[in-house]
């Protein structure tokens, strides 16, 4: 479980910091980052491909530890009621 959340953290981090980049700049009525693509060729552009993954670090340790309880929460139930 948590080599999963740690692997699924890592590969969805650029699609998770184009998310938070769009609510981010449509909250400030701006212009914003436009589409998935756009938003993309901005943050490559502005910051290189490094920029796509600005959070990883601390996204694929939260989804590891989340992975753990859930799985560890998990067979400890199964344990219990069967």
């Amino acid at each position: 479980g948590a080599v999963a959340g740690g692997i699924t953290g890592a590969l969805t981090t650029p699609l998770d910091t184009v998310r938070a980049r769009q609510m981010n700049e449509a909250g400030e009525g701006s212009k914003g980052y436009g589409g998935i693509s756009a938003s993309i060729s901005r943050i490559v552009e502005e910051e290189g491909w490094q920029g796509l993954f600005t959070g990883v670090k601390p996204r694929v340790l939260w989804l590891s530890l989340g992975g753990t309880v859930f799985f560890s929460s998990l067979e400890a139930a199964k344990s219990a009621f069967m």
